[in-house]
């Protein structure tokens, strides 16, 4: 009777295995920016970690569609920038920029790896055509490219984020008059960090010519387009120059950057897993 029983229970035991999904572990998930631009750079930085191998060919507009080599088996999963933080818990790594490592409460100090360059996606201060034409536009664009913002920056951010201007000023332009700006009041939208704090550095600059900087936090860059579209703010300061390009693209827009401040690398997190030598694990 027990002899029966035992291989009764073997039997069993070998049909769960033959079952798909049964005895294997479970793909491990990597979350990637779904944003156009975005999502290339984070498949050329999980490239460049050695977890997946991109088609020769594949450049900017590189999708997921693009992987050819996937030796951990992984799936990269493109998923809306500002979600990602929320579900890093359950995916085993995630690709994120500075403002949404910042804005899931991580430490951008404890990244995996990072890109190796990133000096082609500064960060830009967009406003309307109109505006960034006119002195507005290049009083705000003066304080951001001061030698104080760039030194702040250094500062509070280290290798985080570098300073994307090459020839930093005083923070004023001898072609604007000033004058005509007295008590200007100037609405920016930003991430709230970095973007506010280096926003309150430039205010500074601002301040010494009566011209007042008020940030208006957001959470969604498309969101503040829309709004400076609408004249409900002045300036948006939440996206890299190739985002702008794009948002411009696909809604038929003009936004203008006024000034390229910093540059900042996407980055590989932890999630489930530890490394991205854990991933063999799962194979």
């Amino acid at each position: 009777m027990k002899r029966g029983i035992s291989f009764l229970l073997i039997a069993a035991l070998c049909l769960l295995l033959l079952l798909p999904g049964c005895g294997k572990q479970e793909t491990a998930t990597i979350l990637i920016p779904a944003e156009a631009i975005s999502q290339a750079r984070a498949l050329f930085l999980l490239q460049e970690a050695g977890v997946i191998t991109l088609r020769d060919g594949a450049a900017l507009a590189a999708t997921t569609a693009d992987i050819a080599e996937n030796p951990y088996g992984v799936t990269v999963e493109p998923t809306a920038s500002e979600k990602i933080g929320k579900l890093l818990p359950e995916a085993a790594l995630a690709v994120m920029g500075l403002e949404t490592a910042y804005g899931a409460g991580l430490d951008p100090q404890q990244v995996l790896q990072s890109e190796s360059s990133c000096k082609a996606y500064p960060c830009v201060i967009a406003m309307r055509a109109e505006d960034a034409a006119r002195d507005v536009g290049k009083a705000l664009a003066a304080a951001a490219r001061a030698d104080v913002v760039a030194e702040q920056l250094k500062y509070t951010f280290g290798t985080l984020a570098e300073s994307a201007v090459e020839t930093p000023g005083d923070g004023t332009d001898p072609a604007v008059d000033y004058a005509d700006l007295l008590n200007l009041r100037l609405t920016v939208a930003a991430f709230e960090r970095p973007q506010a704090a280096i926003l309150q550095v430039i205010g500074d600059v601002l301040r010494t010519q009566n011209i007042q900087l008020d940030v208006k936090l957001y959470t969604d860059p498309a969101q503040a387009n829309a709004d400076l579209l609408a004249e409900r703010v002045d300036a948006v300061f939440m996206q890299d120059v190739m985002q702008l390009e794009a948002y411009n693209i696909a809604h038929g827009t003009d936004l203008t950057p006024v000034a390229s401040v910093y540059a900042s690398p996407l980055s590989l997190y932890a999630g489930t897993a530890a490394s991205i030598d854990a991933l063999k694990e799962t194979e």
